[in-house]
């Protein structure tokens, strides 16, 4: 899950041996980089387990494809343990990357 390390093997595999039409990847962070790139050429990505609800975005994303559900497919399960609970009041605590943002 380095984004750096993603996209230089993106352009490394772009630019040495045959000519390519999809990329795999695995998580948010390096799907994120190499989607955005790997439009430029009209690559495909497909990542089997990238879940940030930012890649949902096909304006951004054009060519992503993914595997995983996005995260915000679990909002509802969350939802309904909360009310399940009667729940009122609920703090969450989340790290700041794009992976958390919509």
């Amino acid at each position: 899950c380095e984004p750096g390390l993603g996209t230089t093997i993106m352009y490394d595999l772009l630019y040495t041996g045959d000519p390519k039409v999809m990329l795999l990847t695995g998580c948010s962070p390096v799907s994120t980089t190499v989607a955005e790139a790997a439009k430029m050429w009209n690559l495909i990505v497909l990542s089997y387990g990238s879940s940030s609800p930012a890649l949902s975005n096909t304006a951004r994303f054009p060519t992503f494809f993914r595997t995983h559900p996005s995260q915000t497919l679990h909002n509802p399960t969350r939802v309904a343990f909360f009310k399940m609970f009667n729940w009122t009041r609920i703090h969450i605590i989340q790290q700041v990357e794009e992976v958390f943002k919509t």
